[in-house]
């Protein structure tokens, strides 16, 4: 997980890349913008009972394709809710007079 973290951290940062990184876009900025919503999730997906029949069953191969997917699910989460909150925004400015 830290080298994970540490290869992020590079993608978001680019410091060795001549290109300006772009700083409004980035799966790491968008977990952290969400880190409630997702933490929320995440806790009723890993600890609920949807996912109980699969607790301590999964061999280690299988575990990290199912880590793959779950971080796959909750970066599409975030994504939804992102945008569900920034229509939300975008309404209630058009709706409020000036």
């Amino acid at each position: 997980m830290l080298m994970l973290m540490g290869a992020i951290y590079l993608y978001v940062q680019r410091p060795l890349s001549a290109a300006p990184r772009n700083p409004a876009w980035s799966p790491m900025l968008e977990f952290g913008r969400s880190s409630l919503f997702v933490y929320w999730i995440h806790v009723e997906i890993a600890y609920g009972i949807f996912t109980y029949p699969l607790h301590h069953r999964l061999p280690v191969a299988w575990s990290f394709v199912a880590f793959a997917v779950f971080s796959a699910l909750l970066y599409g989460a975030a994504r939804l809710k992102s945008r569900i909150v920034a229509g939300w925004k975008a309404k209630r400015l058009a709706v409020t007079p000036a």
